[in-house]
């Protein structure tokens, strides 16, 4: 009874609603103040002048300024977020983060501890070879996996993806504290001693002997198209090559010109990654190419003799090129 008497009776002993205060350093002019509910500026303070339009700027710099200041908090913690060491992903939790991100024609995810591959797609398209690395992936690299499997090669979308994959593994190679372990190589005692008197012989006439003398060379038996590659490594921020690997089918009988060739046109590839911190056939690789005498090209128009897909690697030295190798090195070079 009371209470309603006073709610319905008493207006005067009612309490005023206060007007909100506006933040330290906006202050409507003596007119608004008065109209919202008289909250003046400080005394001495300086009245906004201007009507509306003032009003609307003072508030959207204000607005400005508390989301630069959201905007760098969230940041921090973003960045607090990749200082923490990623949970490691096996087999099934990659293929099904994949999955979540479109990719439905993987069935099976192969982790390998590749030098030079980073992903690729099996021939038949059901299988996905990831290299080590990409186990502790954050999610935008995942996407970039995922964007690999889903997006048109020749595109800009695709390209950026890769190189987006391409900077997390090296990234994650910088990190190492340890060379790689070597690969194996099918290179008989007698065919590494060769390679390496090749390799010696070219260094000093072609390179000027700025490659490392002891830089790791194999023969491999798995490459099907390719002629040759060189690793690319970062070491302490150092651009380091890891290894020069050819194919062995160029130690067969009437290859002589194409290993010639390759040899220098990967060790280009070194000089190009340790004096310019180059990969790939661009200008730098171009300019190191003509100058040495291989042919200036990504892909090589020499044919290659091969061997049975089932046939072991032949152990045979070219004789030709194992006889003289600094007269040969010569011969590119005028060439």
């Amino acid at each position: 009874m009371g209470h309603s008497g006073a709610a319905g009776g008493c207006v005067g002993s009612a309490v005023a609603p206060v007007a909100p205060a506006p933040p330290p350093g906006f202050y409507l002019s003596h007119r608004a103040a008065r109209g919202n509910g008289g909250v003046p500026g400080p005394a001495g303070a300086r009245p906004v002048q201007g009507g509306r339009k003032r009003r609307s700027q003072a508030f959207f710099t204000l607005l400005t300024q508390v989301f630069q200041v959201s905007r760098a908090r969230s940041r921090r913690r973003s960045d607090d977020q990749l200082s923490l060491p990623f949970a490691a992903l096996d087999e099934e939790a990659f293929l099904e983060a994949m999955v979540a991100r479109g990719v439905t024609r993987v069935r099976q995810i192969r982790f390998k501890a590749n030098r030079t591959r980073i992903v690729s797609i099996s021939a038949h398209g059901s299988a996905l070879n990831v290299h080590e690395c990409f186990r502790t992936a954050p999610e935008d690299v995942l996407d970039a996996v995922a964007a690999f499997v889903l997006l048109p090669q020749r595109s800009a979308a695709f390209r950026a993806n890769v190189a987006r994959m391409r900077a997390w593994w090296e990234r994650q190679a910088e990190q190492a504290t340890e060379p790689p372990r070597p690969a194996p190589t099918c290179a008989t005692p007698a065919q590494d001693r060769y390679l390496r008197t090749l390799y010696r012989n070219l260094n000093r006439s072609h390179f000027g002997g700025r490659l490392p003398a002891d830089l790791p060379l194999r023969l491999s038996a798995r490459m099907l198209r390719r002629f040759g590659h060189v690793a690319y490594d970062r070491r302490r921020g150092r651009h380091v090559v890891s290894e020069l690997a050819l194919n062995a089918d160029l130690m067969l009988a009437g290859n002589e010109g194409a290993l010639l060739d390759t040899m220098l046109h990967e060790m280009a590839h070194a000089e190009a990654w340790l004096a310019h911190g180059h990969r790939g056939h661009g200008e730098p690789w171009r300019v190191i190419a003509e100058r040495v005498g291989c042919q200036a090209g990504a892909c090589s128009t020499m044919r290659l003799r091969r061997r049975r897909r089932s046939a072991p690697p032949d152990p045979r030295v070219p004789a030709a090129v194992q006889a003289r190798p600094p007269k040969l090195a010569a011969k590119a070079q005028r060439r």
